[in-house]
């Protein structure tokens, strides 16, 4: 499996905070099958540079090697809504064009459509970060569905989203994302190797009984390749 959303870099956001942490973040991972991770800390202002994301990432491939962990990080960043599209567009993820956009916690805004279409229109594609846990779209999930449609964006969901582990209400709205065949992905958005681990079989098996093994399995496989290698996502 592939998991294109993880704050597995050590010291840089509210992910792991130390590379004993991140270690045993991939050992986690690796466990629960993934092979590769993006690793996609919170973009907020200029202070992350890409630079700086591909030092990491690259020190962190030679300790895995070192180690033997069957996994391997690629860069990204999960970029806040608010910031310019030129800063934006540096953080794609692996560098092949595919951009993690987070809108607000507490509400999807009235600009959300001219944001994903700007960042289009340079050529990028949006996937929009855990839209099931957006107070909004839980409340108006026609509002997403219409964003989606309008920009030909895709959805980034949470395995534990769907499992339960973030509360009903996101469940539900998941379960619904779902079944209405929204394209997109399944992702761990990790932050420990404690709460919010990363991984994505649960995700995957709780997928599976809404939607059917095969589209659960592009979602965890085929979808996220895409994404890692700049392809279009079917």
């Amino acid at each position: 499996m592939i998991d294109i959303h993880s704050h597995i870099i050590p010291g840089v956001d509210d992910g792991s905070q130390d590379m004993r942490t991140t270690m045993d973040m991939a050992v986690i991972a690796a466990g629960d099958g993934i092979r590769t991770i993006a690793a996609t800390p919170h973009i907020q202002s200029d202070v992350l540079t890409p630079t700086m994301i591909m030092e990491k990432v690259t020190a962190l491939n030679e300790r895995l090697a070192e180690t033997g962990i069957p996994l391997t990080v690629v860069t990204g960043g999960e970029v806040a809504s608010f910031l310019p599209v030129s800063l934006m567009k540096q953080f794609s993820i692996n560098g092949n064009g595919y951009i993690l956009l987070e809108f607000p916690h507490t509400h999807l805004p009235i600009s959300a459509k001219d944001t994903v279409s700007q960042l289009i229109a340079t050529g990028l594609k949006v996937i929009i970060a855990h839209p099931e846990r957006n107070p909004t779209v839980i409340r108006k999930p026609e509002t997403l569905i219409d964003l989606i449609e309008n920009t030909g964006a895709y959805i980034q969901l949470t395995a534990n989203s769907i499992t339960g582990g973030f509360g009903p209400a996101v469940k539900a709205c998941a379960k619904h994302l779902l079944k209405i065949r929204i394209r997109g992905v399944i992702a761990s958005d990790a932050h420990s190797a404690g709460f919010r681990k990363p991984q994505l079989s649960d995700g995957f098996e709780a997928a599976s009984k809404i939607v059917g093994r095969e589209l659960a399995e592009k979602m965890v496989n085929e979808n996220p390749l895409a994404v890692i290698l700049g392809l279009p996502i079917i």
